[in-house]
């Protein structure tokens, strides 16, 4: 169904959100990626 498949789209958004909290790269770096990351979970299609 489209909610499970919602669901399933912000568990691994958020399980790559905290592996990218674990990276050794700029804080900057990391919020392009995360807004990127956001971007993409909230898209229309």
């Amino acid at each position: 169904s489209a909610e499970a498949t919602k669901n399933a789209i912000e568990y691994y958004t958020n399980k790559a959100f905290s592996v990218l909290e674990t990276l050794n790269i700029s804080e900057d770096k990391k919020n392009v990626l995360k807004q990127f990351g956001t971007q993409l979970m909230n898209r229309d299609d």
